[in-house]
């Protein structure tokens, strides 16, 4: 064979190797035809720019061809490994009442409609965040604000709260308690609420600070946590003596150890689970620290 036929080969398989898989593109194509999925959301999950998948989708790329084969592939055969895995298990529930729930409901209403200031707090599991996210999600004029451990200071906690509502602001503290108070005010007749969960993780001056959010709009503010939050309210020392301004303005509080029998029934009916031998099984896990998320995930798998 002589070198001109060697190379002439070469080029031929080179060529081969970077031809688009049309049944990959077909197939992308159909998954952001079929759903919600974007094309920038699958062009992060593969690694790439959605500028970079849209040219593979028109078979125009001029890239490593076999590296985007590869990769669309990798996501397909994830995708059906996930819708496989999904149609094991049982779907989410929506909001389903419990005794404890209820009282969660309560508080957040007189803390919403007040305007007043409301603590919920205690065991992991029995329904704070679930019932918040209901609440909020089917009554105007209330944001779901979840902290996190780096939300301690008053500038992080606002800037947690401003994009919890939607708000864009450059600047510091200032210039967001500004925006933010304006919009609380803005949500009219009815009355704003901000549920702020894991309140835990707020320092001292981030609770003073949202409690002027409270003072300037006269909107409701409820804090949901763990054990430490009522702590950090009521604790004694300087740091108590700081939060008496927070304290002094609680309207009505929610405290749960665990899961009462009433809500671990209610739970087993919501899922419909009659088998007593289950039933009780079930019981004893949601007896536990993680109280019915626990029983729920053992249901789940």
């Amino acid at each position: 064979m002589t070198l001109s036929a060697v190379s002439a080969d070469a080029v031929g398989d080179q060529t081969t190797d970077q031809t688009h898989d049309q049944d990959a593109i077909l197939a992308v194509r159909a998954a952001l035809t079929d759903s919600d999925t974007t094309q920038a959301a699958v062009a992060a999950a593969m690694g790439v720019s959605p500028a970079k998948l849209g040219e593979w989708l028109k078979a125009r790329y001029r890239g490593d061809i076999s590296d985007m084969n590869a990769r669309a592939n990798r996501w397909l055969a994830t995708r059906e490994q996930r819708a496989a895995v999904s149609a094991g298990m049982p779907g989410d529930l929506p909001w389903y009442p419990t005794p404890t729930a209820e009282r969660i409901l309560a508080r957040l209403q007189l803390a919403h409609f007040g305007p007043d200031i409301s603590v919920v707090d205690g065991a992991a599991g029995v329904g704070k965040t679930v019932t918040a996210r209901h609440y909020a999600a089917t009554t105007a004029g209330v944001w779901h604000i979840t902290m996190a451990p780096d939300c301690a200071g008053v500038t992080p906690a606002l800037e947690e709260i401003a994009l919890g509502m939607g708000l864009e602001v450059q600047g510091g503290a200032a210039a967001h308690r500004r925006a933010i108070v304006r919009r609380l005010i803005d949500a009219g007749d009815n009355g704003a609420l901000l549920i702020i969960d894991e309140a835990q993780h707020l320092g001292t001056a981030a609770f003073d600070e949202i409690r002027t959010l409270h003072d300037r709009a006269s909107a409701g503010i409820a804090y949901l946590g763990n054990r430490g939050v009522w702590a950090q309210l009521v604790g004694g020392g300087r740091k108590g003596e700081a939060l008496d301004r927070v304290h002094s303005r609680i309207g009505a509080r929610v405290h749960s150890t665990g899961a009462s029998k009433q809500d671990i029934a209610a739970m087993l009916d919501a899922w419909r689970i009659k088998d007593r031998a289950a039933r009780a099984a079930l019981g004893e896990i949601a007896k536990r620290p993680g109280a019915l998320r626990a029983a729920t995930k053992a249901i789940r798998t």
